[in-house]
């Protein structure tokens, strides 16, 4: 994506959608802050929109560090119980 940004073939602004996953997942960095830094220090420079968006983990821990750093968070109730909410269905 940046490459397409920094050639100016992308009009801004760009989302991004950066994944966050558990153990079992072979994709997406850890939810820490060190693997959302993975994702934030690799963002193009501009008109950049992002999200995270995590499989199998508790995003309540890192939604402050996401929305800290301006991104947007996406919670979904079928990866994750939620135990602490009440397993929200």
């Amino acid at each position: 994506m940046g490459g397409f940004v920094a050639a100016g073939l992308l009009d801004g602004p760009v989302w991004a959608l950066c994944y966050l996953a558990g153990e079992r997942w072979l994709f997406g960095h850890p939810a820490t802050p060190a693997g959302l830094r993975a994702f934030t220090d690799n963002l193009p420079t501009g008109n950049i929109e992002w999200s995270v968006l995590g499989a199998d983990v508790n995003m309540l821990r890192m939604a402050p560090e996401i929305i800290a750093q301006g991104g947007h968070v996406s919670f979904g109730l079928g990866d994750y119980a939620y135990d602490e909410l009440g397993r929200p269905s």
